[in-house]
């Protein structure tokens, strides 16, 4: 799989955090001349109308690090829009299930569908992390569009 630098949110995000809501590390301008993403450029309607016409544009969230946690803390991933570029009253579009402590190993992968059509200027990433404290554990997150979805 190859990954667009422009589509990347988090890379190797240190998640280790009190029970909280925190913000990816990075966010895609979705109005700005220039940075439109190679994978969508052929697209057309960008980026109002952005996944409108893919088949699959997904969030891909990867453990790069072990979860670790003195409690049975918990994950969840939300893909958020803001018309801030700080996300600071970021909307919901989309959200994982909440994911246990123990599947939170180093290499595990999960993918949140995004929906067409955003309408506000940025999008981002939430993590929430529930119940207790991480003491370890880093994330990266990106957008993948038409991803393999078949192991051959």
């Amino acid at each position: 799989m190859i990954i667009d630098k422009q589509l990347l949110l988090s890379d190797g995000q240190d998640l280790s955090q009190v029970a909280g809501t925190y913000l990816s590390t990075n966010t895609i301008d979705l109005t700005t001349a220039g940075t439109i993403p190679a994978a969508f450029q052929a697209v057309g309607n960008f980026p109002a109308d952005l996944g409108r016409s893919m088949r699959h544009l997904e969030l891909v969230v990867q453990v790069d690090e072990t979860f670790t946690s003195g409690g049975a803390a918990t994950l969840q991933v939300q893909v958020i829009t803001d018309g801030d570029a700080a996300l600071g009253s970021p909307t919901v579009i989309q959200s994982s299930d909440t994911i246990a402590l123990a599947t939170l190993v180093a290499g595990y992968r999960f993918r949140v569908a995004v929906p067409p059509g955003l309408a506000e200027r940025y999008l981002g990433v939430q993590y929430v992390i529930g119940t207790a404290t991480t003491t370890a554990g880093t994330c990266s997150a990106f957008l993948l569009c038409d991803g393999q979805t078949t192991v051959v």
